[in-house]
């Protein structure tokens, strides 16, 4: 069968082929015949020595000819427009081609791009992601207290010192002191975090794989880390910008807090902050 379909194309291809050739034949055909009938039309008053009555005779004998002619004329007409016929099927093939092969070379190009965009994005955020680690590093090795690190001493400072002995109305109150005492270290660490969301936010990947860079990101922040990112987010430093990122991509989903006032932080946000378990 394959045989077969390869015949047929190949004789579709010589017939197209060879319609030039029969075509410049019939018009050379043509061309003989005008000149012919010039010529004859030229020596006539010379053979009949202007006698128009003997020539009109004489021409009268080419009547069926005229009509012959006519007829060829005819003929060659729709040779014409056949052959024209067969040009155009042949250049919209071409064109077709040349579309498919763009339209190739065009997928090609737009896969490639994302490719190398991607790539981009990663080096990017995994230079971030370290520079990240590097803020964390420097902070518990300034304000560490024995073994615990630097966010979890200043949560255990936070419930001590500023919001024993207040009541819940006050919690949130309690934080905007606590945050501004301790801008120095806080500030820097939730910038860079906050810039990290953000970039993620602002590319071009789908929405699947902005959730998946998220939760590598969320992978690397430690519980109290997340805590001080639920009440950083309910103050004025990140209430308007990264609050609702934080609610879109879920990052406190593994945000644990067992204070009595957890709840006067946790009502501040929509559920899907908290992912599927709707909060802590």
């Amino acid at each position: 069968m394959k045989r077969q379909g390869a015949i047929n194309v190949k004789t579709k291809t010589e017939d197209c082929d060879g319609a030039p050739d029969n075509g410049r034949f019939y018009l050379a055909a043509a061309g003989f015949v005008i000149v012919t009938m010039l010529f004859v039309a030229a020596i006539m008053p010379y053979l009949f020595r202007y006698d128009f009555a003997k020539a009109g005779q004489f021409g009268d004998m080419f009547g069926a000819a005229n009509a012959l002619f006519y007829g060829f004329a005819f003929l060659m007409f729709i040779v014409t427009v056949s052959l024209q016929r067969n040009e155009l099927v042949l250049q919209r093939n071409e064109l077709k081609q040349t579309r498919l092969e763009f339209e190739k070379q065009s997928a090609a190009f737009e896969k490639q791009n994302e490719v190398l965009e991607q790539q981009r994005f990663e080096g990017t955020f995994f230079q971030l992601l370290r520079l990240h680690s590097q803020i964390v590093d420097s902070l518990d090795a300034k304000g560490s207290s024995g073994n615990v690190g630097f966010f979890a001493a200043r949560l255990s400072d936070f419930m001590n010192q500023y919001l024993l002995g207040r009541g819940a109305q006050h919690a949130l109150n309690a934080y905007e002191e606590f945050h501004r005492n301790n801008l120095e270290h806080l500030g820097h660490y939730f910038r860079t975090l906050y810039h990290i969301v953000r970039m993620i936010d602002d590319s071009d990947l789908s929405d699947i794989k902005k959730q998946t860079y998220m939760n590598l990101l969320r992978a690397i922040i430690s519980k109290s880390e997340l805590v001080f990112l639920c009440l950083n987010c309910t103050t004025t430093y990140g209430r308007k910008k990264f609050k609702p990122l934080v609610e879109k991509y879920s990052l406190l989903e593994n945000c644990e807090w067992t204070h009595d006032y957890a709840d006067q932080f946790r009502t501040q946000y929509n559920p899907s902050a908290f992912g599927e378990g709707g909060g802590f």
